[in-house]
């Protein structure tokens, strides 16, 4: 999770945007870091003695800001007569430049897509302005639900698995060891990376795309990687031109009758984990008009991270691959997830669409989302446990939510509940697409489930670099008892286990060198400090 005390203190500073980040704001809507720094010494959160106490204070301090916005005129006569005073028109702009910094701050930290946050660039613009705040708002929102949806399924699958001592670290007394969901089928897997002779790059070096061959091309692909970039460090995106220019067909923007899918035992079932299977496979799902896809994961004993296997559903036939056992030639999918004509239906598929970069250098074109869908609607809850709840009156069975996908042979019960998340997926999207477009005839909300799908496509994976929000979680709760020299340390440890991540090619989780509890911190790790 992204360490917010950094973006505190540079959104508190005002320096991008006013010069007296006070005078609109109300006082202490942000955390103040001379606050925390000076706390007393029962602060353990961010300034304040807990979370509760945080949370409660920030609510105060946002009915603040929505009293303080409800005073502006709200329509356009009271509006204009206001502007006749240059008090009210130098507020105005301080505001407008304080929202827009703390937009593009918030927006640069998160990670979010500069063309997203363009609007900001012309300050005399209003509409232009509130646009930017009403899309950076979307994807920020987005990425927020995003990385504590990561952020729970990360703690689940950890505390699957004991974690890795390293070399020369004495283990912590009294830890409470995390109880595994399923040891026995994670106790003997053998590591596909090894096994395989994968080379990984773990280095700090940027990524390069895998992608050699541009199937359904509009630009070739040495145009398409010789564009300039938007400067920030990342590849160009193989399809970024085809994707500029995709607009969904007139056909998937009407009413039909959704297509259930037929039972389980009733459909079609193949398990691909062979070169011919594979050939054959490709060969029908470039008939198919509409696939369901999604992604199973594995991110413990990686540095990087592993895609398992990938699930595709058509309207007849379900599909598991078995990408360990195919990963020199699943780049080949891209003859059909880069088909402009194929709709490709993913539920959240921020972190699939990175993840198939990353290992086989997969693109997708023509993606409808049925997680941007459920915010766009909106639904009171975005996951597909709820959507399947919602249309179909079920209950998902989780068991597998965080079971080991290297493990091969795959139980049956794995086979089917992997299965299970993309059978029924095409008939939700039809579900989807019939409430939105009643919801607004005029199709506007469908549309923009297609520019939300789109962005998410663009999205260009990049390699994790050290993690410093370990760091900055651990001074946000106890700045006040480390010198200078404690930090200094704490950081090169900090750096030591990712180094030591990186070169282990397993996840920092596992690799535990910090002691629990701050008594412990304190004793075994700063003591000679």
């Amino acid at each position: 999770m992204e360490a917010i005390p950094g973006v505190s203190r540079k959104l508190a500073s005002g320096r991008d945007g006013a010069d007296n980040p006070g005078s609109f704001i109300p006082s202490g809507l942000l955390p103040n870091p001379e606050k925390q720094a000076g706390a007393t010494s029962s602060a353990q959160f961010c300034g304040y003695p807990n979370s509760t106490h945080f949370v409660k204070d920030l609510r105060k301090k946002l009915a603040d800001a929505v009293t303080v916005a409800e005073k502006i005129p709200q329509d356009e006569m009271n509006y204009l007569v206001c502007s006749t005073y240059s008090e009210f028109v130098d507020k105005v702009a301080v505001g407008t430049s304080q929202i827009t910094a703390m937009m593009k701050n918030l927006s640069h930290y998160w990670g979010v897509p500069a063309a997203t946050y363009r609007h900001f660039e012309q300050p005399q613009n209003k509409a232009a302005i509130v646009q930017g705040i009403d899309e950076t708002t979307k994807q920020l929102k987005e990425r927020m639900d995003m990385t504590l949806d990561e952020l729970a399924r990360l703690k689940e699958e950890h505390s699957a698995a004991p974690s890795f001592i390293a070399p020369g670290v004495q283990p912590t007394a009294g830890g409470k060891a995390g109880k595994a969901r399923f040891p026995t089928r994670t106790a003997a897997v053998v590591r596909p990376q090894i096994a395989h002779g994968w080379k990984i790059d773990n280095s700090h070096s940027p990524f390069v795309p895998r992608i050699t061959v541009k199937h359904n091309a509009l630009r070739s692909l040495e145009l398409s990687m010789n564009e300039p970039g938007p400067g920030d460090g990342k590849a160009p995106h193989p399809y970024q031109f085809e994707l500029d220019l995709f607009e969904p067909e007139e056909q998937r923007l009407a009413l039909k009758p959704p297509i259930p899918a037929k039972k389980p035992a009733e459909t079609e079932f193949s398990y691909i984990d062979t070169l011919e299977e594979f050939q054959r496979s490709l060969l029908e799902l470039a008939s198919a008009k509409d696939l369901a896809v999604d992604v199973e994961h594995h991110s413990y004993r990686t540095y990087l991270g592993i895609t398992c296997l990938i699930q595709i559903s058509s309207r007849t036939k379900d599909y598991v691959f078995d990408t360990i056992a195919l990963r020199d030639h699943i780049h080949e999918l891209n003859a059909v997830f880069t088909n402009p004509k194929i709709l490709k239906v993913f539920h959240g598929g921020n972190l699939d669409i990175q993840w198939l970069q990353r290992d086989f250098g997969v693109y997708v074109v023509n993606m409808f989302d049925t997680g941007q869908a459920c915010r766009v609607l909106p639904l009171p809850r975005f996951s597909l446990a709820f959507l399947v709840q919602h249309y179909l009156g079920r209950i998902i069975d989780k068991t597998h939510q965080t079971s080991d996908w290297r493990v091969r042979p795959i139980p049956n019960d794995m086979l089917d509940y992997a299965r299970s998340d993309t059978h029924d997926l095409l008939f939700l999207y039809d579900c989807l697409r019939n409430d939105l477009i009643r919801k607004d005839p005029s199709l506007g909300l469908l549309q923009q489930v297609y520019v939300q799908s789109k962005s998410v496509c663009l999205q260009r994976y990049e390699k994790q670099t050290t993690d410093v929000n370990d760091f900055a979680m651990i001074m946000w709760r106890f700045a006040k008892n480390f010198s200078e020299q404690q930090k200094f340390a704490l950081k090169r440890i900090l750096e030591w286990r990712d180094d030591v991540a990186r070169d282990l090619d397993e996840s920092i989780g596992l690799v535990n060198v910090l002691p629990s509890g701050r008594e412990n911190v304190h004793r075994h790790v700063f003591k000679e400090c």
